[in-house]
């Protein structure tokens, strides 16, 4: 569920910087300039809540999109030894190159 997020004017942050900082606790804040949505606050916690969400959203997109390449037979899975061989492969030649 959504919250509807508290919007103060950005020149209003100088004057009540505290109360600000503890209302992030809460929910986001925006700050306005002229009227017009400028920038959201977010405490540090909810912003690396965020982020992993975001990392595990990509991770899950990232396996379905591989189900779903072998599954229309665009890409086909590699055993161990062929992932190895390649690996090794890859790793001498960056050896030779790098």
């Amino acid at each position: 569920m959504q919250t509807v997020m508290q919007t103060i004017p950005i020149s209003d942050l100088r004057f009540h910087q505290a109360e600000v900082l503890d209302q992030l606790q809460q929910r986001p804040v925006v700050l306005t300039r002229q009227g017009r949505a400028a920038a959201v606050l977010v405490s540090p916690d909810e912003w690396n809540s965020v982020v992993q969400q975001l990392e595990d959203l990509e991770d899950a997109l990232a396996v379905l999109q591989a189900r779903l390449q072998i599954e229309t037979g665009v890409e086909e899975l590699l055993d161990w030894e062929s992932a190895k061989t390649e690996l090794t492969a890859l790793a001498a030649s960056d050896e030779v190159h790098g």
